[in-house]
């Protein structure tokens, strides 16, 4: 629970979930998932104990989270939000499709689980740490240069402005693409701002979606 505080996802003082509120910019899909990233790693950390029944507390504050960072994205209330979504926050697509919803496993009971350590210490990873995505861009910074396909200092370049895609150049480039943003290395970033952009034609560009 002090760690859920320590992240926002809960007010220790007043015992209350809390939104976090710089995911509100993101598509309901991704706040959802980026939820579920965070309560699968401490299911999965925590499968094997005898008393796993106790993570009610942390699923819980989880998913009044997440239903109060949905509520302030789209200014309603939390119960808004799950008559909206329903008690489980599903996604849907036009068709009534299921996307995604909040994940919630049908018993915490402990789990058998069958591993092997590999050497006389193991590294354990936290699974809080998932928390820590890069929230300036939707686009993770994972990806190669479009434009020389280097790995190294991999920014996104926006385009900052509507009218801006009506200029020359790399932002016209990018409308075609029909993306607001885009993987490049830092000097190639440069020579975009700098207009020495060279205009490589869209079929040569490296981009891997």
């Amino acid at each position: 629970m002090e760690k859920l505080a320590d992240q926002k996802y809960y007010d220790l003082k007043n015992d209350a979930p809390k939104a976090i509120t710089k995911w509100v910019y993101l598509p309901a899909t991704d706040i959802i998932r980026r939820y579920n990233a965070v309560l699968r790693g401490v299911l999965n950390y925590y499968a094997f104990v005898d008393n796993r029944n106790m993570l009610s507390r942390i699923v819980w504050v989880l998913k009044f989270s997440c239903c109060f960072t949905l509520a302030r994205k789209w200014r309603i209330s939390p119960r808004q939000v799950f008559k909206k979504l329903g008690n489980r926050l599903t996604i849907k697509d036009q068709l009534g499709r299921r996307i995604t919803s909040f994940h919630e496993e049908e018993t915490l009971a402990r789990k058998e689980i069958r591993f092997k350590l590999r050497g006389a210490v193991e590294t354990v990873y936290d699974p809080f740490k998932v928390k820590f995505y890069d929230v300036r861009s939707k686009s993770v910074l994972d990806r190669p240069c479009c434009i020389c396909n280097s790995v190294d200092l991999v920014e996104m370049h926006h385009v900052r402005q509507i009218h801006d895609i009506k200029v020359k150049g790399f932002t016209k480039l990018m409308s075609q693409l029909n993306r607001k943003q885009i993987p490049v290395c830092r000097s190639c970033h440069m020579n975009i701002h700098k207009g020495l952009y060279d205009g490589m034609a869209l079929s040569k560009l490296k981009i891997r979606f």
